[in-house]
């Protein structure tokens, strides 16, 4: 059972939404490398670009459904939300099974998200910030516990760090 101090849901918008970029960054760096290094496929015309560039958009909704349940039902967390001290646990402070995390990221995705659909998109994260900032649940959230181990300085030095070395892999 979780202790009563950390029953509560994380109130940090921010915090949730660069952990999430940086497991995105993540998953888009290891599709990187597969297309780079296993299909050796370089786009290099602007139209092998602009098809390359709906191809990550597909592989990394992909790859975030196989990777964040998979990480979620056995770390508890994921790579992004373990530099900020984060968890995601049932009430009773067992970790996730894999399928509640896949109803779990599928209700972020599609009322948090709205499908990542440009635009319509940033109605939805203005809602989920404004109620995330005032301390309401989110609606994929029922039933789970988002919890935060501490806010100290160095978790957003770390991830300024860890972010700008991403980005220099993917766009060296």
């Amino acid at each position: 059972t979780l202790p009563a101090d950390e029953a509560d849901t994380v109130a940090h918008p921010w915090i949730r939404l660069f952990a999430r970029a940086l497991d995105g960054s993540l998953y888009l760096i290891l599709w990187t490398a597969a297309q780079w290094y296993v299909l050796r496929w370089f786009p290099l015309t602007q139209a092998e670009r602009l098809a390359s560039g709906v191809v990550d958009w597909l592989i990394s909704i992909l790859l975030v459904f196989l990777l964040e349940p998979l990480l979620l039902s056995t770390w508890g967390t994921t790579p992004g939300k373990a530099l900020f001290g984060l968890k995601v646990r049932r009430m009773d402070g067992g970790k996730l099974t894999w399928s509640e995390a896949v109803r779990r990221l599928a209700g972020v995705y599609t009322k948090g998200l709205f499908l990542n659909i440009p635009l319509v998109r940033l109605y939805f994260l203005w809602r989920s910030y404004k109620a995330c900032r005032e301390g309401e649940p989110l609606e994929w959230e029922e039933g789970t516990a988002y919890t935060i181990k501490d806010q100290v300085g160095w978790r957003a030095v770390a991830f300024v760090g860890a972010y700008a070395a991403l980005m220099l892999v993917h766009y060296p």
